[in-house]
């Protein structure tokens, strides 16, 4: 490969194939240390003002500065809790883990949570700690990335409508329905527990951080005009998200109108979608899910349940079996 007329680019080593050369440019954009013992030299050509190694610099340093920005954007809240510079470190060392190998960026965070995982510090006992918050957090935040991607009932609607004979746009009501029925669920649906109330820190800090924004854009327009509208303070958050207790939460996750919506849910609600997602018959679910333990009367619980997720635009279809 010779240097075409811009001067961009040009290779000496003929001997090395194309998935070779890219394999070595990868390595290099990551600062790897075990790139193939090629010198920059012959495989880069120098410009009228850089060098091999400086044109390569360049490169090297976008490509990760953008790298390290979509998972900033992918994971505020885990910013914010562990600080810009131990963020920083976490996102490198996630890159070096697991180098970017999929056509879009939307799965660079794919694995961020594993990373933290594997590099989390020793336990002090048996309690949630800090590593735990910080790891779930991150779970979190993936989460919803994932459920704001998948298919959903924007561009697939529910088949609940009334087009359909009564019985399959309704949920099934009682035990003798739930033997003969089973749910399908939108892949926007998941189910998510941690040990911490992550949901709120996630919203509080996103909260923060776009007061902070605003408060930054307000100082520099009074620098430079008339003192602004203050009113916009009105609905600033008191003070930073700090780390909460720990407390056992469940949750579902599910997009809407193009939002993704969570709430807080009961343990059995959370076993219930948990395994009617995995394919479980509905009795077996149920039986499973400890509703006849939890609710004085199960099978309204259940049904209220049912309604609301089909309210909710979660159930995309219910199959019968039988007549």
């Amino acid at each position: 490969m010779g240097r075409g007329r811009s001067g961009v680019v040009g290779v000496a080593r003929m001997d090395a194939d194309l998935a070779a050369l890219q394999a070595w440019f990868q390595r290099q954009l990551m600062a790897a240390g075990d790139a193939p013992d090629w010198p920059v030299a012959e495989l880069i050509a120098p410009s009228r003002r850089c060098t091999p190694a400086e044109r390569l610099a360049v490169y090297q340093n976008a490509y990760v500065a953008r790298l390290l920005e979509c998972l900033q954007a992918e994971f505020p809240a885990v910013r914010h809790a562990v600080g810009n510079e131990a963020f920083r470190d976490l996102a490198l060392a996630h890159l070096q883990r697991h180098p970017p190998r999929s056509y879009t960026l939307g799965q660079l965070g794919a694995a961020f949570a594993e990373t933290l995982a594997a590099l989390r510090p020793p336990r002090d006992g048996h309690e949630p700690d800090f590593a735990d918050f910080i790891f779930q957090l991150a779970s979190y935040e993936r989460a919803v990335s994932e459920v704001f991607d998948a298919a959903g009932p924007e561009t697939n609607p529910p088949a609940l409508d009334k087009s359909l004979p009564e019985r399959d746009r309704l949920p099934p009501a009682t035990p003798d329905q739930w033997n003969g029925c089973r749910l399908e669920f939108f892949a926007c649906v998941r189910p998510f527990s941690a040990d911490f109330p992550v949901h709120e820190y996630a919203t509080s800090a996103r909260r923060w951080a776009s007061f902070r924004r605003e408060a930054l854009r307000e100082e520099r327009r009074w620098k430079v005009g008339p003192r602004p509208d203050s009113s916009w303070k009105a609905d600033r958050p008191d003070e930073p998200p700090v780390l909460p207790a720990p407390r056992p939460v469940w949750l579902v996750l599910h997009r809407r109108d193009f939002r993704v919506r969570r709430w807080e849910v009961p343990r059995w609600q959370f076993e219930l979608l948990q395994r009617l997602l995995a394919g479980h018959p509905v009795p077996e679910a149920l039986e499973a899910s400890g509703v006849m333990a939890e609710e004085p009367d199960p099978a309204a619980a259940v049904f209220h349940i049912f309604e609301e997720w089909s309210r909710q635009a979660l159930i995309r279809r219910i199959v019968w079996h039988g007549p």
